[in-house]
């Protein structure tokens, strides 16, 4: 018998309330979200950054507003997803 739970989620409402459950599992996904998402202390912040500071110096403006309005809409959805994780209620119990 295996000790480890199998989560396979089908749809995004399935993690509600997986922080509370799989703590560790909620914590290490909010942290890569936020990485990929490029909120500064993490190392996505300097990968975006450094991208940009190239493009503005290369006179790209255009491409640079477009990575900008991007990562915002993304960065709306990612917070969507944590909020779900750690405040939203599971009333399916099908995890």
């Amino acid at each position: 018998m295996s000790l480890l739970i199998k989560i396979q989620p089908k749809y995004l409402i399935n993690l509600a309330s997986i922080g509370s459950k799989n703590y560790i599992f909620a914590i290490n996904l909010t942290i890569l979200m936020l990485s990929i998402a490029g909120i500064p202390p993490l190392m996505g912040f300097f990968n975006k950054f450094l991208i940009l500071l190239t493009l503005i110096g290369a006179q790209y403006y255009f491409v640079a507003f477009l990575i900008i309005c991007f990562s915002s809409i993304a960065c709306y959805y990612y917070i969507r997803l944590i909020k779900i994780m750690f405040f939203a209620l599971n009333t399916k119990n099908t995890i």
